[in-house]
């Protein structure tokens, strides 16, 4: 099963992750691990998590129109290790 990070504004992610179970794929999204932390950082931290799973991800996946500053960190550090990153919003195609 292929290993896809999610990449996608908060506000979003819930059906970003969804969107990418029906397409069979195993996401991993750091919004999972927002609800066990606490404190005004708990999204930065779950970043920072998050980030430590990526390079053992197939794709990075993203969603929106919208980049947010996390996201603009995921995508260079993609782009570092050579794990393609997909537009999800532009029908699939390799991500600009």
């Amino acid at each position: 099963m292929k290993r896809v990070y999610v990449c996608a504004p908060s506000e979003i992610a819930g059906t970003c992750v969804e969107q990418s179970v029906k397409c069979g794929v195993a996401p991993i999204a750091p919004h999972f691990f927002i609800p066990f932390l606490s404190g005004d950082e708990s999204e930065k931290r779950a970043n920072e998590i998050a980030r430590h799973y990526l390079w053992l991800c197939d794709e990075l996946w993203v969603f929106g129109s919208l980049c947010t500053e996390e996201m603009a960190k995921d995508i260079s550090l993609c782009r570092n290790i050579n794990i393609p990153i997909i537009d999800k919003e532009k029908g699939g195609k390799r991500y600009e």
